[in-house]
């Protein structure tokens, strides 16, 4: 099988220093997600992302509602970079701090049927967590997404297996 893959922002991790306590990150082994080219499909695995701004301040601190509603905008955003949309998702995981109360349930769900179709819900895992990287983080998500491509078949590399 031939494929192309393709690391998304390896430069994100750089800064998480800041995180850390201050201590020096050479080279995070972190990105943004992992693009893989096969023939006829591409298949986008976004790694988690939180609620932090490019300053690494967290956005809507305490506020689980404007948490999802930045994650899942940012998502958006992040496929439609790589040609691809919310309607591509076919499976996120989410992690959650702070225990799954029905209001919470409530606000996930309605964040959730906000910007997806009903016709194309994902596969989803939610589970919880006692914290993230910053104390004021109450949720993460992280996404697979696959869609068409029927150019694929070129600009590919052998792979064994």
């Amino acid at each position: 099988m031939t494929f192309t893959k393709t690391v998304l922002g390896p430069e994100v991790g750089r800064g998480l220093d800041l995180l850390a306590g201050g201590t020096e990150i050479d080279q995070p082994a972190y990105s943004e997600g992992v693009r893989l080219d096969l023939p006829g499909f591409t298949w986008i695995m976004l790694s988690g992302v939180v609620a932090l701004d490019d300053d690494l301040q967290v956005v809507g601190a305490g506020d689980l509602r404007a948490q999802i509603r930045f994650i899942l905008d940012t998502i958006r955003r992040k496929l439609e970079e790589q040609g691809a949309g919310i309607t591509d998702i076919c499976r996120v995981r989410v992690y959650l701090v702070g225990g799954l109360t029905p209001e919470r349930f409530r606000i996930i769900h309605e964040e959730r049927a906000r910007i997806f179709d009903p016709d194309h819900y994902p596969a989803s895992t939610m589970v919880e967590v006692t914290s993230l990287m910053k104390p004021e983080l109450l949720i993460e998500i992280d996404a697979d997404a696959v869609f068409s491509q029927p150019d694929n078949a070129s600009n590919q590399i052998e792979t064994e297996g």
